[in-house]
């Protein structure tokens, strides 16, 4: 082997760009077109417009809709916030031709919230602290 293997002991964000843009390159080849980064992302605010933290943050890439983070404050739980957020982000993927969205939560937060929202379980991880599992969902949106 004539490559040498070390490790980065600090991790720059240009490594993982140049990592990153090899893989996106690589994928484009094979899956055809370069496919454009939208970002959806949601924040939220009180009557009075101060921010309170919380929303939702994902991107769509190629046809799906990954949200990384759905996150209500605890002050706002249950009252359907939740719900309405993942309801405008399914629109704009909708509107943007996806066919699904992904997602992952693990057990002591979310699941049941998901699947009552039409998500369903495409893997799980059950290794983690406390006998919890993180729990992989998807919800196709195009027949």
């Amino acid at each position: 082997m004539d490559v040498e293997i070390f490790r980065r002991e600090t991790p720059t964000d240009a490594h993982w760009e140049a990592m990153r843009k090899l893989l996106v390159d690589y994928n484009r080849n094979r899956m055809g077109g370069p496919s454009p980064k939208l970002d959806v992302v949601f924040g939220l605010r009180d009557p009075g417009g101060a921010e309170i933290g919380g929303g939702l943050w994902g991107d769509i890439f190629w046809n799906r809709l990954t949200i990384y983070l759905l996150v209500i404050p605890e002050t706002v739980r249950r009252r359907g916030v939740g719900s309405a957020l993942l309801r405008k982000a399914e629109a704009i993927a909708r509107e943007n031709g996806c066919v699904g969205v992904r997602l992952d939560t693990f057990s002591f937060q979310a699941p049941e919230f998901y699947r009552k929202h039409g998500y369903e379980t495409f893997g799980e991880l059950i290794t983690y602290p406390g006998a919890h599992s993180r729990i992989f969902l998807q919800k196709r949106l195009i027949a």
